[in-house]
């Protein structure tokens, strides 16, 4: 996604969270591709280190990762309160996609096999649903009111 765009959907976002406000230049976060995918591999991964260079993202100095590390904490503890819901959440959709996936194929496969496709689906939403939900709440677009529990959970 190309700077402009990102700032644009930033700015759209911003217009649907604040409804009838004035959204003068300090109230828009910018970031840049590479640093905002930093911040999803720290949230969404537990070896963010080894993840970026697949990715082709640029290498970060050890200062600059101690840094990412306790940016990634701060997140962490800010969305803490919800992330049961995120992540009972997560596990219905991975296991609905993986029950949709398998539907549509056609293969015989082993009950090894079918677990592995649902630890899959499963893992990508997680990763997808955690770094959304920090990324949006560090730039400011979402805020944690409260606490959030399933009723598996009381």
């Amino acid at each position: 996604m190309s700077p402009k765009k990102f700032v644009d959907m930033l700015h759209s976002l911003w217009h649907l969270t604040h409804p009838g406000q004035d959204c003068g230049e300090e109230s828009m976060a910018v970031i840049s591709d590479v640093g905002l995918q930093q911040q999803m591999l720290y949230d969404a991964f537990s070896n963010p280190t080894d993840v970026s260079p697949m990715m082709g993202l640029p290498a970060m100095s050890s200062d600059v990762e101690e840094m990412e590390q306790r940016a990634h904490k701060l997140r962490m503890e800010t969305i803490l309160p919800v992330m049961p819901l995120l992540i009972g959440q997560s596990d219905f959709m991975g296991a609905c996609a993986a029950v949709l996936h398998i539907h549509k194929t056609d293969d015989d496969l082993t009950p090894e096999q079918v677990e592995a496709v649902h630890v899959v689906f499963t893992n990508i939403i997680k990763a997808s649903v955690v770094a959304s939900v920090s990324t949006a709440v560090s730039l400011g677009v979402l805020h944690v009111n409260k606490g959030v529990v399933t009723t598996d959970e009381q």
